[in-house]
């Protein structure tokens, strides 16, 4: 029982204890699903308010409980239940904090009766004391008289001294020092694919049919880099989200930015692909571009990441 999920039990505490289950470590877990750990652990403890936004903690609910062999779409409802209700306590908190507030800086009416009344007596003290004090006026005093002398002393004249200009030289800016190239190999130029890479990019280069040059490399992120030697690679023309499943079980759910690319598992059973962008993705086999799973902006799902299904579908299309 002490295993098993307790209706009573938050989300976070059901995350925490079936992975403990399964003896796993959230480092891990955070590596493969590529969600930084701090944000799961934030997940488990409940702290709603470390989280980046209502919209990214379901989505990290969703695939968290799906990694765990969780119904993630179950979860992903009592966690919702669980926000309307904080949210509710929240608002009843905060009417109770105002109404508080209010009562304590309303004074009563029998206050201001008492303290106007008060204030009469006084004043009625202090006319009967002073009603018979006699006027005292106070003339004001003569104003001397002013003489005005017809001789004036002008101030010596200023000689204008002329003004200095001062020429500020606009600094020159620094000229960023470029990348080392790799220069590519003779096979490479003979075929004209030649890719130049820069140091930092440790993966392999995207093939040359698709390979931006010009554009920011440090910015492309690999995913799935566990996936050594893959025969189908997923490479972003454009952002597009992806979700790839083996059965019941998320593998990744993520935005692929412009140039981010998945490294697909050479073992494809039952491995499926579903993106709301399906001409937003460049599918690669064994490096060489295969058909678009769909026209751009169009919603794809249950496309399977066998290479025998494009290489018939690259047939079909050049049947036709």
């Amino acid at each position: 029982m002490a295993e098993e999920n307790r209706e009573s039990d938050t989300v976070g505490e059901t995350l925490r204890r079936t992975r403990l289950a399964k003896k796993l470590e959230l480092q891990d877990v955070a590596a493969y699903l590529c969600i930084r750990a701090r944000f799961l652990e934030a997940l488990e403890n409940g702290n709603t308010k470390d989280l980046p936004g209502d919209a990214y903690a379901q989505g990290f609910v969703h695939s968290y409980a799906a990694y765990l062999g969780l119904d993630a779409d179950k979860t992903v409802a009592k966690y919702k239940r669980e926000m309307s209700g904080k949210t509710a306590e929240a608002d009843a908190d905060a009417e109770r904090i105002e109404e508080s507030e209010s009562e304590t800086l309303t004074p009563k009416p029998a206050a201001l009766i008492v303290s106007a009344t008060v204030l009469i007596a006084i004043f009625c003290v202090w006319k009967a004391f002073h009603a018979n004090d006699p006027v005292v006026v106070v003339a004001a005093p003569e104003s001397e008289a002013v003489t005005v002398l017809d001789e004036s002393y002008p101030l010596p004249e200023q000689t204008a001294e002329p003004a200095v200009k001062t020429v500020v030289e606009a600094p020159v800016p620094p000229v960023p020092p470029k990348k080392p190239q790799v220069p590519a190999t003779a096979e490479e130029q003979a075929d004209g694919n030649a890719v130049v890479s820069t140091p930092e990019v440790a993966e392999s280069a995207i093939p040359a049919q698709r390979a931006p040059v010009e554009e920011a490399v440090e910015n492309i992120h690999v995913y799935g880099q566990h996936n050594v030697n893959p025969r189908l690679v997923l490479v972003a023309n454009e952002a597009s989200w992806i979700e790839v499943r083996r059965g019941e079980n998320i593998l990744i759910s993520r935005v692929l930015n412009k140039g981010d690319r998945y490294q697909v598992s050479r073992n494809s059973e039952n491995l499926f692909l579903k993106t709301g962008n399906a001409g937003g993705l460049d599918v690669f086999l064994d490096g060489e571009l295969m058909p678009p799973v769909g026209p751009k902006g169009a919603l794809r799902s249950n496309v399977p990441l066998n290479p025998d299904y494009f290489i018939q579908k690259e047939a079909a299309e050049l049947d036709e």
